[in-house]
């Protein structure tokens, strides 16, 4: 006790009312007792005085597309879901709110029925505040029933965008324009889940590709980047003038062209010299097997590339035949198609045996020249029976 008393003496007065006073502080105007005071009032009435932000509109204009219910609010993007609507709408808070203090993060949520918009505010007034927190502010909505550009370009089959799928220096098989034409509604179909303006106009299949009509070229070109993803592809744009709108500005009807290369699978080419058939053109890659060695070369797609490729031969020029028999470094074959048997000589040692594992087997002639390729093979076999 005699040592409490003693600690007492020698603390300064002055300190002992001052953590007294410190304990005992007490909100000016909620009455309640607090550990500090934030410009004289507790944390929670100066958060109340002081709010995060303040509305600058009473309420919220949202189109809605009456045909197929696509929403978007001061003109903006269209949207195929309230999600991506309110996602655009947090972003552009600024547009409907005035912030004050300091703020983290916007989240805006609709009603089901779209009569109000919440948007809840995270932040806190003063950095000094124990912690950040969310505040609520309601905004009316008015629905404006309207029709969107994409149903407006159906209904008025308006084509204000082509996107062209050509391939250099040839026309597609049917075969092959099917499954590029099935490539093409496997992406849009895609894309359509998430935003319907990109369902075209028309789709004309011709010999030479595919054209694809749009009523935007917004739509065209989110398209074509899907399109170019997909498939190795060169890309032009062009732009023609078609007339003058109600504004006085120019209109134009845009062209993308996507060009695929003039080769593809089963496709004989020549590239720095040697003679190759094509196995396989992905989006990035083409694989070729050469026909002298029979070793597979794997080599990234690019302009410079598909620039310095000769196409010798397309899949279906290519003569059918079997193997008879092998001797030594010679293969005897026979043409399908004639009967006619000739002797070829090998110059890997381990062709025989990929040859002879064939089912069938393509002739690819030049001059007095033939080239055997093991149509059936993919390139793992060949490698497997090289090994």
């Amino acid at each position: 006790m005699e040592e409490v008393r003693a600690k007492l003496k020698s603390t300064n007065p002055e300190s002992i009312t001052a953590t007294i006073m410190q304990r005992m502080l007490i909100c000016p105007v909620c009455g309640r007792r607090v550990d500090k005071l934030v410009e004289g009032v507790c944390e929670e009435c100066y958060r109340r005085e002081h709010p995060l932000a303040e509305p600058k509109v009473k309420r919220l204009e949202v189109e809605v597309c009456r045909s197929c219910g696509a929403l978007r609010f001061r003109k903006g993007k269209w949207h195929s879901n309230v999600g991506d609507l309110e996602a655009e709408i947090a972003r552009e808070a600024s547009r409907l709110l005035r912030f004050r203090g300091y703020v983290s993060g916007v989240e805006a949520e609709l009603s089901k029925d779209l009569s109000l918009l919440t948007l809840k505010v995270r932040g806190k007034a003063l950095p000094e505040l124990a912690g950040e927190y969310v505040e609520e502010y309601v905004v009316g909505v008015s629905v404006v029933r309207t029709i969107c550009e994409a149903c407006l370009g159906q209904v008025s089959k308006k084509k204000a965008a082509l996107v062209q799928v050509r391939a250099k220096g040839r026309k597609f098989s049917q075969s092959e324009l099917w499954e590029l034409a099935k490539q093409v509604e496997e992406g849009i179909s895609e894309l359509a889940l998430r935003d319907s303006s990109v369902i075209p106009v028309e789709v004309e299949e011709k010999p030479e590709g595919l054209d694809i009509y749009f009523s935007s070229y917004s739509a065209a070109r989110r398209v074509a980047e899907l399109l170019s993803r997909k498939m190795y592809v060169e890309v032009l744009e062009t732009a023609k003038l078609i007339g003058i709108d109600d504004s006085g500005r120019e209109k134009y009807k845009r062209t993308i062209r996507l060009l695929l290369p003039s080769f593809k699978a089963g496709d004989v080419v020549r590239f720095n010299g040697g003679v190759f058939y094509v196995l396989g053109v992905t989006a990035r890659h083409v694989e070729l097997l050469n026909l002298d060695s029979y070793a597979v070369t794997r080599l990234y797609l690019s302009h410079e590339f598909t620039s310095r490729v000769e196409v010798l031969a397309h899949v279906d020029e290519l003569p059918e035949a079997i193997a008879v028999s092998t001797h030594g470094d010679f293969i005897q074959i026979m043409e399908l198609e004639s009967y006619r048997t000739l002797e070829v000589r090998l110059i890997s040692p381990d062709a025989a045996e990929l040859l002879t594992s064939q089912e069938r087997l393509k002739i690819y002639w030049e001059g007095e020249k033939a080239y055997i390729i093991p149509i059936q093979g993919t390139h793992r076999e060949a490698a497997r029976s090289r090994a």
